[in-house]
């Protein structure tokens, strides 16, 4: 009956000649090599090369290489979206404690209004909950565009530079004069 994993016992495989392989197989696959293996065993490099090509070790231990890869890959893909859930989970309450607060404040002003509202930490929480919440669930959490020559601004607040400054500046980067 063939194996179902190409690293596993062949029927033609003796248990010395299948030792042999578990100890070239592993290895660290960078530095793994035949005369390790074997002097790690206590045996002839010879015995372990006639092995290696009669029953395929490169090719067995780089499949098994290959399982071990997707296996981790696998399972840390599982791990990372728990931390994604248990991290925007964790936003999300952020949040919550966020906008709860500035309800509290906003009743507690209406009844006494010389309270200060103090935003600052408030609106750190509600920020940081916010910003949390996307990288949590792989978005963006600034959007930003390449482009190319000068970018038009407008501004249509009050003046920032008196009387004598534009209302609305031309292309930064450009020179007026």
């Amino acid at each position: 009956m063939p194996n179902a994993f190409l690293w596993e016992r062949r029927e033609n495989e003796t248990s010395k000649a299948f030792a042999a392989f578990i100890a070239y197989r592993d290895q660290e696959p960078l530095t793994r090599s035949i005369p390790q293996a074997a002097k790690d065993s206590g045996r002839k490099p010879q015995q372990f090369t006639r092995w290696s090509i009669k029953h395929d070790w490169v090719e067995r231990a780089g499949a098994y290489d290959d399982f071990i890869d997707d296996h981790r890959r696998s399972k840390n893909l599982d791990i990372i979206d728990e931390m994604a859930d248990r991290q925007a989970e964790a936003a999300m309450e952020m949040q919550n404690i966020a906008i709860e607060s500035l309800k509290r404040i906003a009743e507690d002003m209406e009844v006494n209004p010389t309270l200060r509202l103090k935003e600052g930490n408030i609106m750190h929480y509600l920020t940081q909950g916010a910003t949390l919440e996307r990288v949590a669930r792989g978005e963006p959490t600034a959007i930003s565009e390449t482009t190319t020559g000068p970018i038009e601004v407008l501004w249509k607040g009050p003046s920032l530079a008196g009387d004598d400054a534009p209302d609305a500046p031309g292309p930064v980067g450009s020179n007026p004069d």
